[in-house]
Order: C-alpha cells, then structure tokens, then sequence
C-alpha cells in the first residue's frame, strides 16, 4: 500500500486560511481486497486529523494523542 498525503494552504482573506488535504492512496496485492471495506475509515480518520489540526491552528492547544 502506498499513501501519499499533500496538505496546501490557501489564503482566503487577511484572517482565513484555507487548508485542503489531497491523498493518494493505492493499494496492491490483498490489500485491493481490504481497500474496498476501507474508504469510508481512510476519509473519518483523515477528518479527524485536519479538525484537530484546525482547533490547534485557531487556538494553539495541542490536541492530546489517544
């Protein structure tokens, strides 16, 4: 499995920021198999990692690991 991830800022105005995320997953082997049960996961988790990048931009407490 191969999974590249490219975040990008783009400013909207003075105050705003923009951040879109591209991933790029591919996957060989079994893991084609595992890969198609697999989508819905890969887009909750990485969600989840820009809202807490998002709440440590605006307030800069870092967000505990779990």
């Amino acid at each position: 499995m191969l999974h590249i991830i490219s975040n990008h800022f783009i400013p909207v105005d003075e105050n705003t920021t923009r951040m879109v995320s591209d991933n790029d997953i591919h996957f060989t082997g079994f893991m084609k198999v595992v890969g198609l049960f697999m989508r819905g996961p890969i887009k909750k988790q990485t969600s989840k990692y820009m809202d807490n990048f998002k709440l440590f931009a605006e307030t800069g407490v870092p967000v505990p690991r779990e």
